[in-house]
């Protein structure tokens, strides 16, 4: 556990992002059992858990989410695409990191 501070705000906020929304439910459940509230942000499907607690030894309010499928994908630039292109080329060459327009709920959501 790393130091606390004075200047951190009491409550504090803790935030926990999950793989996947029954991973964020067990995570919740071990830190705080059943008493927890439950609701769904911008991804439908993907719920937010909220409860109170105790984080490196301040009063905390902590929220539990997840994601749901990749929210980001890597692709090469249009360039490197031609399929008819020697694959070596790939190694070096760049990439692209765009948000996946299926996952734009999930990324709002986060």
């Amino acid at each position: 556990m790393g130091p606390t501070t004075d200047h951190v705000k009491t409550p504090c906020k803790v935030m926990m992002v999950a793989e996947k929304p029954s991973i964020a439910r067990s995570i919740t459940e071990a830190l705080c059992g059943r008493n927890f509230s439950q609701r769904t942000g911008p991804a439908k499907g993907i719920p937010i858990y909220t409860f109170k607690g105790h984080f490196k030894g301040r009063t905390a309010n902590f929220k539990v989410s997840s994601v749901a499928g990749h929210v980001y994908n890597r692709d090469f630039p249009t360039d490197y695409q031609d399929r008819r292109k020697d694959p070596v080329n790939l190694f070096d060459a760049p990439t692209i990191r765009a948000c996946d327009k299926r996952a734009r709920p999930v990324a709002k959501h986060l």
